[in-house]
């Protein structure tokens, strides 16, 4: 059985071809075994993207063929498209989860999910031995839901929680200053606001190919670090954690 496959590069390209041993190519791309291709040499490491099945060569060569015409957007579209229903993105939130609490040995944490609408489960999988109680809010009545609460008034004390999570949450808030604001009182001393986002362009791109719909004004990094350079916060930037997506840990000090 052929593969037809896209990495992304290191500096951002999208990269192309056909195999029949996907685990073995990929390594050879990131320059792990012999056999590397001479593109991704010089832009490793790579990350594995996109790929579909092809029947044959034949029938491999002519997708390969077809999707290397396609436009840098039509092939974002289409990554986008099968990431988001693909077994891959639901395993990669849960390693994303894991990244963001990987700072945190604590046990018995008092933890916020806004917006838990997909993510729900996934946090219970990864940092169910940290738990002590996790209270799950969205704006919509859903059967894993605690509570419906909207991000920028929550209906909870000041200081009760140990960790408030918005993973790949914020860029949908309209006001999403108010929702860091009301996350940063909700929030213990000496404790954090963990962050997962996208890259405004992506967002963008997502708009603009209708695979979603956000406010015209989307958050970005430089809003984040007004935030906490403005509450006197500890920062550590995750970096990307994965696809297009960065985190943020925002410690009250």
């Amino acid at each position: 059985m052929y593969k037809v496959y896209i990495l992304k590069c290191s500096d951002d390209t999208l990269y192309t071809w056909i195999t029949t041993d996907l685990e073995k190519r990929l390594k050879q791309h990131n320059w792990e075994i012999l056999g590397w291709a001479k593109y991704t040499l010089a832009r490793k490491p790579v990350e594995l993207v996109y790929f579909e099945d092809a029947k044959n060569r034949s029938q491999a060569s002519k997708r390969e063929y077809e999707i290397k015409k396609m436009t840098r957007l039509k092939k974002i579209e289409k990554i986008e498209r099968e990431i988001l229903s693909s077994d891959y993105w639901w395993k990669n939130r849960e390693l994303e989860i894991s990244k963001l609490f990987a700072w945190n040995c604590d046990n018995n944490l008092d933890i916020l999910n806004i917006w838990a609408w997909a993510s729900s489960e996934h946090v219970k999988n990864v940092i169910c031995s940290k738990v002590n109680k996790i209270i799950q809010i969205d704006r919509v009545n859903l059967p894993w839901i605690d509570k419906v609460a909207d991000a920028t008034n929550l209906p909870f004390e000041t200081k009760s929680f140990d960790i408030v999570l918005f993973l790949r949450v914020l860029h949908h808030i309209e006001d999403f200053n108010k929702a860091l604001e009301e996350a940063y009182r909700v929030t213990k001393e000496w404790w954090t606001i963990l962050l997962s986002e996208p890259h405004p362009k992506f967002v963008y791109l997502q708009d603009f190919i209708w695979l979603w719909k956000h406010p015209k004004k989307v958050v970005s990094r430089n809003d984040i670090i007004e935030f906490w350079k403005n509450n006197n916060l500890k920062v550590n930037e995750l970096g990307r954690l994965f696809f297009f997506y960065y985190g943020f840990q925002l410690t009250k000090i």
